[in-house]
């Protein structure tokens, strides 16, 4: 077929996002993303503006007529775009997608700063202690959950220090239910599980996520700092899978038992039946400080699934904190529970209404990768999930990403 004077237009919804010298294409109707180089990153550009290949390559160096034919023609087989003659159509645009509204979504509840544990990275600070100033009553959580369902919140987790220090969980969880909230987890390291809240978790379909330092007693414990939680924790996530309750794990990446990942999520999957275990690079918040992160294996820049849902979103605002809260012991509202230095209110002082609605908290969910330092050059910044509290600050760079979209390529850190 001769191209030489053809044009060529993207598919629907498959859309180019370009970076200072790459770009990708977001396949949105598959999820895909396609990586494209300079120079063709620069071919692309002029082949969506309306040029021919015969034009585009008196534009572009070090590309022949026949390159930029062949290139074009592997995007039409792919299904991401198509030839065409005759006026030049208009390139469409990502921009112009309508952008939905954030509504709340999730909520994190954070009962207690009291913990029975004294885990080396604890983003609280959590001890068995007191928290400065008072705490929220059995009442106003209450309420708050109650404000939660009417503003459309379905979910909510209930977290610490260590949750199961509350002594009237049940009762805040059935509270829950009866305001609407659809899905309640309970984050507890597990080790205070009696016989009856493990019968109450079975029976009202409540969700359990807990934390796994390594596959045996001197790593979990060395990380806890409390002899025998090992074993309490596991006993636990054995009860807990007997009885049908549904429960992820998660492993936090310490200089302790970065040597045992993959042995801790082998562990858990095959000896204790916990599918979803994933672990994570301990974050800069509380005791987490402390932790010397440079000898954390790093995470490698990977995509998933791109949903037309999830592009837009992340176009629009933060990958994560999009749509969430997080509400402390006294009623600070936080944007996560591993953000400790961003107060966005008080719930006492103003009601959830009135933080839900307030500029500071539309600036944190509408904070997308366009607003990042680096993150904004680069052409994957729709493409990856972005955690906050893995910069430096507020609108910096994730440490744990080593991709440079000034070079295009991945850089390893330095030892």
């Amino acid at each position: 077929m001769n191209c030489f004077d053809k044009r060529f237009s993207l598919s629907d919804d498959v859309y180019l996002v370009t970076g200072t010298r790459s770009s990708a294409i977001y396949d949105l109707p598959t999820g895909d993303v396609y990586s494209v180089d300079s120079p063709f990153t620069r071919v692309l550009g002029l082949a969506l503006a309306g040029r021919t290949p015969q034009e585009i390559v008196n534009q572009v160096d070090n590309v022949n007529l026949y390159g930029i034919i062949e290139f074009l023609a592997k995007l039409v087989e792919q299904g991401l775009g198509h030839w065409y003659q005759g006026q030049i159509r208009s390139a469409k645009s990502y921009r112009d997608l309508p952008i939905p509204p954030f509504d709340l979504r999730f909520a994190w509840l954070e009962l207690t700063h009291n913990c029975n544990l004294y885990c080396i990275h604890c983003y609280t600070d959590s001890a068995s202690q007191l928290v400065t100033g008072q705490r929220l009553s059995m009442d106003e959580w209450g309420y708050l959950t109650s404000e939660l369902g009417r503003l459309g919140c379905s979910m909510i987790q209930l977290t610490g220090g260590e949750a199961l220090m509350m002594n009237q969980l049940t009762d805040l969880i059935l509270t829950s239910r009866d305001n609407g909230i659809e899905t309640i987890e309970v984050f507890s390291n597990l080790t205070l599980l009696t016989g009856g809240l493990l019968e109450f978790f079975s029976r009202q379909r409540v969700m359990i996520a807990t934390s796994l330092y390594g596959p045996s007693p001197q790593i979990h414990d060395s990380i806890t700092r409390v002899r025998g939680s090992f074993q309490t924790t596991v006993r636990s996530i054995q009860q807990l899978v007997a009885n049908g309750v549904s429960l992820r794990i998660g492993i936090v990446i310490l200089p302790q038992n970065k040597d045992y990942i993959q042995e801790t999520i082998q562990f858990a999957r095959e000896e204790l039946g916990v599918e979803q275990t994933e672990a994570s690079r301990v974050l800069r918040a509380g005791r987490g400080c402390l932790i010397a992160c440079d000898e954390v294996t790093p995470q490698r820049l990977a995509f998933p699934w791109v949903t037309k849902e999830a592009f837009v979103a992340r176009m629009s605002g933060h990958s994560c904190w999009g749509g969430k809260i997080c509400i402390s012991p006294v009623g600070d509202v936080l944007p996560c529970p591993f953000t400790r230095d961003i107060a966005l209110g008080n719930v006492r002082q103003q009601g959830v209404s009135a933080v839900i609605s307030s500029d500071g908290l539309n600036e944190i969910w509408r904070l997308s990768k366009d607003k990042v330092e680096t993150c904004r050059d680069c052409e994957y910044r729709y493409a990856c999930f972005d955690c906050r509290p893995k910069a430096a600050t507020l609108t910096g760079k994730p440490a744990n990403c080593r991709y440079d979209p000034y070079q295009s390529r991945m850089i390893e850190p330095e030892m």
